[in-house]
């Protein structure tokens, strides 16, 4: 039987945190958070989504005002690879982005992306945040949207009016 040592416990919580980043960062995306966008990255993070590539500063009113030009987004992720060294990590996350906007002909459109986020960790004063974050597309696709908005559902919203912030505690 393997024995579980320190280093796989401080592994196992490092996984977990960045799990976590990576779910808050989405959900900044999604609800267009300022706050909870920045609370995943150092000040001194760099960005690199391929329609923009710099400083985390520059980022983030950036990120915004392109979210804001869309109707919604959704981001999912799933298959979290991770290395760690010391207090140091890089990742692998696969990604599925939904972004509905209006096209040059005023049609709805839902636009599919499909990728991985390449990130990398610091662990400064026993916290861990994002140094970069690289977004790598391996497909997509715009198709005209067929959603139905009238069928009765509790319906997300962008900010803080979105239900999910009455619910959870921390942003």
């Amino acid at each position: 039987m393997t024995k579980i040592s320190e280093e796989m416990i401080n592994n196992l919580e490092a996984k977990f945190f960045f799990e976590d980043l990576t779910s808050k960062y989405c959900r900044g995306l999604d609800r267009i958070d300022e706050y909870l966008l920045r609370s995943v990255f150092w000040q001194d993070a760099e960005v690199d989504i391929g329609i923009f590539s710099g400083s985390i500063v520059d980022f983030i009113p950036f990120i915004i005002e392109t979210l804001n030009s869309s109707i919604r987004s959704s981001h999912s992720v799933s298959n979290f690879l991770f290395e760690i060294d010391n207090n140091f990590a890089v990742g692998e996350i696969y990604v599925h982005g939904v972004s509905s906007f209006f096209n040059e002909e005023n049609v709805e459109i839902d636009g599919h992306v499909g990728g991985r986020y390449l990130t990398q960790y610091e662990k400064r004063e026993e916290e861990w945040r994002m140094t970069k974050l690289r977004f790598i597309m391996d497909w997509n696709m715009n198709i005209e949207s067929s959603a139905l908005w009238n069928q009765g559902f509790c319906i997300g919203v962008r900010g803080e009016g979105d239900l999910s912030y009455s619910s959870l505690k921390s942003r």
